[in-house]
């Protein structure tokens, strides 16, 4: 049985290319732009604080430490983290209430397998005639009595963007919603909650919840499926659009496809390492 990541599926639908680079060749960049270790300080501090691994008091030390194991293959370790540290703080203490006061279950992974029908199945009444296996880890869950909650953590230095903005651009909370349905197997509504805050001086936070309806969940459903069962079975192309200029992989991609450069093979050794990925 095929077991396939909810990451993998949205790379794949994302650019088959890009799922081709992260997941078949298991390339990555061996540094990561500054911006993106100020995000995960934010976010490994908080589940910190959230699992009770630490205390919201050691919030600025555990923050610093994250900032520097990031950040430690630049020269200019102590200059970046000195710029990024009060925006850390800041996203922390700015975040929503229910971030702290639900009981919640930080970063555990999920998984469910989903029967269907083989293209060619003919048989009357068949409920599935093979399956595939999806899984994924959500940033917190809380199972409670009369519902599901899907919490997502953001922080961004825009102060425009708002939860919506991540609801329509991200389908991972949908498949994590699908999958819990079906680990859960009955009919307490899921909500998906998302929390963005800011980490400028002038910042705010924001934060909304929506109800995933059971018509919405089908739909993801039909679609994770669909992907997660051609993934790796069709023809490796690209894909292109505005996230383009934003992709690690853009290097690669031109150069595969434009034939410029010093060749393909050449160039995945000068800028990328090998990382396992799921």
């Amino acid at each position: 049985m095929k077991r396939v990541s909810v990451s993998q599926i949205d790379s794949w639908l994302s650019c088959r290319l890009k799922w081709s680079y992260r997941y078949q060749e298991q390339l990555a960049k061996p540094e990561q732009a500054v911006y993106l270790a100020s995000g995960k300080a934010i976010h490994g501090t908080m589940e910190s604080i959230i699992a009770g691994d630490i205390s919201y008091d050691m919030r600025r030390e555990k923050a610093e430490v994250i900032l520097r194991e990031e950040l430690e293959w630049r020269d200019d370790v102590e200059e970046q983290v000195a710029k990024f540290l009060p925006g850390t703080q800041r996203a922390i203490e700015r975040m929503p209430d229910w971030v702290w006061t639900e009981e919640w279950v930080v970063e555990q992974e999920v998984e469910a397998t989903f029967n269907f029908c083989k293209d060619s199945c003919a048989t009357a009444g068949c409920k599935g005639c093979d399956s595939v296996c999806t899984f994924g880890i959500p940033d917190l869950v809380a199972v409670k009595e009369d519902s599901i909650v899907i919490g997502e953590l953001k922080s961004t230095s825009n102060t425009s963007k708002m939860p919506l903005d991540y609801l329509l651009y991200n389908p991972q909370h949908r498949y994590y919603a699908v999958i819990l349905r079906a680990i859960h197997g009955d009919d307490r509504p899921i909500y998906v909650r998302y929390g963005v805050a800011h980490t400028g001086k002038t910042g705010s936070s924001h934060s909304s919840e929506w109800l995933m309806k059971g018509a919405i969940l089908d739909s993801a459903e039909e679609h994770m499926v669909a992907a997660a069962r051609e993934i790796g079975e069709l023809a490796i192309a690209p894909y292109y659009s505005w996230t383009c200029d934003y992709c690690d992989f853009s290097p690669l991609c031109k150069a595969d496809i434009t034939g410029s450069g010093r060749g393909k093979d050449e160039m995945k050794k000068e800028l990328y390492v090998r990382r396992d990925m799921v």
